[in-house]
């Protein structure tokens, strides 16, 4: 009775799958712009099977709809909020549960896969996603904008806390040695040098034409 038992539960097992849920989103959105995630699954089964659908959300966003998270948790040590929802499905049967999330800060993101769990105690998982937050080009570099997120408004040679440490003919001032920055000491230095000499120079001559008419 046993090995039957185990027998049944691999083969339930083997009939979950990843492709039986999957989510999407768009992974670049303006910063003013909300995203809206789909969550896409199937019962693998052939039978009417309950599953219960569980969403850890990132940090620093604002939860448009629903507006409410329906559980608090704590997730690698910090406590985020999620969405919990209880389907009930036809064998084989598809459905499509879609939220919709505002990110707060111009930053890259990740949501965790989806973690669904059948009324057989099996649990599995949807893939991850990553998504990057980007400004609206103002012709400034603000506060929380950087060559990465906003790289219309923010040149590689500004203070953005952004260090693009390569040699490309501009001083990025955020690295603290930045190849082009020596150079363009050393040119600088070059340049003067050369001005002080053609000085020296000028008046040495001057001295001498002088010397000569009071002669």
């Amino acid at each position: 009775m046993k090995i039957a038992l185990i027998l049944i539960f691999i083969f339930a097992l083997n009939l979950v799958s990843a492709e039986d849920v999957f989510k999407e989103a768009k992974t670049q959105l303006l910063q003013e712009e909300n995203l809206e995630v789909k969550i896409i699954f199937a019962n693998p089964y052939n039978s009417l099977t309950k599953f219960e659908i569980k969403e850890i959300l990132p940090q620093g966003i604002t939860l448009i709809n629903p507006n409410k998270p329906d559980f608090y948790e704590y997730y690698d040590g910090i406590l985020k909020k999620g969405y919990r929802w209880q389907v009930e499905l036809k064998p084989k049967e598809t459905i499509s549960i879609t939220y919709t999330i505002h990110p707060d800060n111009l930053w890259e993101y990740g949501i965790n896969p989806t973690v669904i769990t059948d009324s057989y105690g099996i649990s599995y998982f949807s893939n991850p996603i990553q998504f990057n937050i980007y400004c609206r080009s103002n012709n400034l570099c603000e506060d929380d904008e950087n060559l990465l997120n906003c790289p219309i408004d923010c040149a590689e040679s500004f203070n953005d806390n952004i260090c693009n440490y390569k040699m490309d003919n501009i001083c990025d001032k955020d690295c603290e040695e930045d190849p082009d920055c020596s150079l363009k000491d050393k040119g600088s230095l070059t340049v003067l040098f050369l001005v002080l000499t053609l000085v020296i120079v000028l008046f040495l001559i001057n001295s001498l034409i002088n010397k000569k008419r009071k002669k």
